[in-house]
This record gives C-alpha cells, sequence and structure tokens, in this order.
C-alpha cells in the first residue's frame, strides 16, 4: 500500500491489512507488554510468539472471544475467559485495562502523528516503560529507568533526570 503522511487515517473502517496489530498483555501490578505482530487480525502463532513469554503458568487470559487466543492459553497452561459483550463483565473479568492501554497507545501515536512502521515496536516498548512507571514515585521510576537501560552503560542519577527532565509530567 502507499504511506499515509502524517499520521493520515486509513480508508476502511474495522480491521483491515491497512492497520497493523499491537498485541498488549498487562496484569494487576502494571506490568505490560505490547508488541506489534502483523497487519489486521492476529493468528494464533502471532499471539504464542507476541505474548507466550510474558504470561506465566496460572494466570487467567481474559480475551474478547477471538479464537486465535486457545493456542495461547494451552501453550501457557493458562485459564482462558471470553468476554463477549458486556454482560459477561464483573468486578474481576473485564478488558478496561486493556482498552484503556489500547486508548493511550492510539492517543501517543496521535501526538507523533503517525511514525513508520518498522519504529512501532520502540513506541510499544516505550508504552510499556511508561504504564509500568506511572503507578512509581519518582525515585523508584528512576531506579526502573536505570535499571531498564544498565546494558547501554549511561550513569543516571535522580538530580540529572530531573534537571533533564526525562520524567516530567
Amino acid at each position: 500500500r502507499a504511506p499515509r503522511k502524517h499520521g493520515e487515517g486509513a480508508s476502511r473502517r474495522g480491521l483491515s491489512n491497512e492497520q497493523l496489530c499491537v498485541c498488549v498483555a498487562t496484569d494487576r501490578e502494571h506490568h505490560v507488554a505490547a508488541r506489534c505482530v502483523n497487519r489486521a487480525k492476529p493468528s494464533s502463532e502471532d499471539l504464542v510468539e507476541a505474548l507466550g513469554k510474558h504470561i506465566s503458568g496460572h494466570s487467567v487470559i481474559l480475551c474478547d472471544g477471538a479464537s486465535g487466543y486457545n493456542l495461547l492459553a494451552e501453550k501457557t497452561g493458562c485459564e482462558k475467559v471470553s468476554l463477549v459483550g458486556h454482560e459477561s463483565y464483573s468486578k474481576v473479568y473485564h478488558l478496561t485495562t486493556v482498552n484503556g492501554l489500547h486508548s493511550r497507545f492510539k492517543e501517543m501515536m496521535r501526538r507523533y502523528r503517525g511514525v513508520a512502521t518498522k519504529y512501532l515496536n520502540r513506541y510499544a516498548a516505550l508504552l510499556s516503560v511508561a504504564s509500568m512507571s506511572a503507578a512509581l514515585s519518582a525515585d523508584e521510576a528512576v531506579d526502573l529507568v536505570r535499571r531498564d537501560i544498565g546494558a547501554i552503560r549511561l550513569h543516571l542519577t535522580g538530580k540529572t533526570v530531573k534537571c533533564l527532565g526525562v520524567l516530567a509530567v
């Protein structure tokens, strides 16, 4: 397809091969895994590849009823709960958290006025770090960032982070 400039929308509504699929998983501790897998609807193999290593054994997978999650539940040994329509939602089982993450990711992409497809996984990683550090204090967030980028051999202190405005809201 021809590239869309400056965040221009797709010509078709809903799922189509003009849009990329970003798989997102989260838990109640604000751990987030997000990865761009393919165009349109993800296959079972795509879901296992993107989210399989981020889901621990005795978890519960809450999904929208798509059959692609069956293989993911089987491979990880988790229970799968399909939530189709708001009637199946409860105080414990709902998709509000994941839908909120999708909304924040879309809002982040709108701010950048469209990004190249090859960089989409990097923006998904940025969303993951931002989501995990949102519930932390400034010192804890600095420690998280320091630990995550420790392989780069960059020395960060709380004072330099405040001066640079890295965590400014």
